[in-house]
């Protein structure tokens, strides 16, 4: 047997898990399982606005108008004491940013389905009416439904 030992390298090993690890940066994001991930969690903070000016409209006898664009990815939110003239309100984050992937593909309401444009809901002491927001990222999409009469705000 000679003098030289058989194995790999401190060096070798490194490059070879900075390499996994290069291809594993790229390969993730694409996962679907991850995407679809970042869907739902989009979801939710729509349905978590949504909640928000539903509760601060009822409490605070006064009217909120959500507002956003289709095939955009954020939502604004204003206050009115009057519903005439609306500002940002306070204690809330005046708008929702949707991630990179997520966009808001339409909006049924029942008057009709919208799906272009920019589109405004708004909330009043008394609810606001039904409506659907559908969500979409990567060939997935998602809807968030409120429904006024029970209060209730689904993802599915």
């Amino acid at each position: 047997m000679s003098g030289r030992t058989c194995g790999f390298t401190l060096i070798e090993l490194a490059v070879v898990l900075a390499l996994l690890g290069a291809v594993l940066l790229v390969a993730i994001p694409r996962l679907s399982i991850f995407e679809e991930a970042v869907l739902r969690s989009d979801a939710r903070k729509v349905a978590s606005l949504i909640r928000r000016l539903d509760d601060s409209a009822a409490s605070g006898k006064s009217y909120y108008r959500m507002t956003f664009s289709i095939g955009g990815r954020s939502l604004e939110a204003q206050k009115s004491s009057d519903g005439m003239v609306f500002e940002s309100p306070e204690g809330m984050p005046p708008r929702v940013v949707l991630s990179r992937a997520t966009g808001i593909k339409g909006l049924a309401l029942s008057g009709g389905n919208k799906a272009g444009g920019t589109a405004s809901i708004l909330f009043g002491p008394s609810g606001a009416e039904p409506f659907s927001i559908e969500l979409e990222a990567s060939g997935f999409s998602c809807t968030v439904s409120y429904n006024p009469y029970s209060g209730k705000i689904r993802i599915t």
